[in-house]
């Protein structure tokens, strides 16, 4: 899904947890994505961003192809992503 609340068992696992945590949303979430990740960032959470702008759908992908756009991810880091958010508005 796109959305992630606070209170979900799954968010509260994750920041259990803290594992590093892989983002290939579609652009049509974007807005969605930004605060999840500002979420996870909030709680210390690593997060990497795969850049899936040349897909349609990430699950139009093959499987060797998610695997080679895994391993480009970017990790996003909090100062990284304001002035990110600072120079979309």
């Amino acid at each position: 899904g796109s959305s992630l609340s606070e209170r979900s068992s799954l968010f509260l696992e994750i920041v259990k947890n803290k594992p590093t945590v892989y983002f290939a949303l579609d652009a049509d979430v974007a807005p969605k994505q930004d605060k999840i990740i500002k979420r996870f960032l909030q709680y210390d959470i690593t997060v990497m961003k795969i850049d899936v702008d040349s897909h349609e759908d990430v699950g139009s992908m093959t499987k060797e192809q998610f695997k080679e756009y895994k391993k480009n991810a970017t990790l996003i880091e909090s100062d990284d992503y304001l002035l990110y958010q600072a120079l979309t508005l």
